[in-house]
């Protein structure tokens, strides 16, 4: 059960699930570099760079798949890079509110541009690993664009409607035989606001047979 925080968070993101989780399954947990208690990194933060440092983690851990991996938001786009380079690894993805490359390009000019003033100035006061994730967010669409998740791979996308995301994200999972689509009330923070549902959701994918 590898969990892939959003962008510019750490591990303690989960601390609300990850000891029910750890009750019935391996549970694989980190901080991206330059993020948290891990060190920084020159490394540029882009999605291949960012796949490549946890497949290192794994290896080096000896954490074997099959894998069930639930990424919360800009986590999404790792977890997705990684199915697309190790498929045959990933049984299962739970997709929380998570980001969708396709959805600043359905907004107008205007509303690009006040989408990146508020990023802007929201984190150049944040530390330089999370300035960092910034400033490759938009960037690193054009490595997720197109993806498409194996149709063997069980995946939950749950959505919320803090934001005009849905439709954007329903795109992920289009035409996906064994995907469903949740959406709930509330903050981008499902994690924290419905715990019991999302470690059911959990559950859920481990209770499916390996390959």
């Amino acid at each position: 059960m590898i969990f892939e925080c959003g962008m510019g968070m750490d591990l303690t993101t989960w601390r609300g699930i990850e000891d029910s989780v750890a009750a019935f399954a391996k549970v694989f947990m980190y901080d991206r570099l330059g993020l948290g208690q891990s060190g920084p990194t020159s490394r540029d933060r882009t999605i291949p760079n960012m796949v490549s440092e946890l497949k290192a983690l794994l290896d080096h851990a000896e954490i074997k798949p099959p894998y069930i991996l639930v990424p919360h938001s800009m986590g999404s786009y790792i977890a997705r890079y990684f199915i697309n380079l190790y498929p045959d690894e990933v049984k299962g993805i739970l997709l929380l509110d998570p980001s969708a490359e396709t959805y600043f390009d359905s907004l107008s000019p205007d509303e690009q541009r006040l989408d990146q003033e508020f990023g802007n100035n929201y984190y150049k006061t944040q530390p330089i690993g999370i300035q960092n994730e910034w400033k490759s967010y938009l960037p690193n669409r054009k490595y997720i664009w197109g993806l498409q998740i194996p149709d063997n791979i069980h995946v939950i996308l749950v959505s919320t409607n803090s934001w005009n995301l849905t439709p954007s994200q329903s795109k992920i999972i289009e035409n996906h035989p064994n995907a469903r689509h949740i959406i709930l009330a509330g903050r981008h923070d499902v994690y924290n606001i419905y715990p019991e549902r999302i470690i059911g959701l959990i559950k859920e994918l481990a209770n499916y047979p390996d390959f």
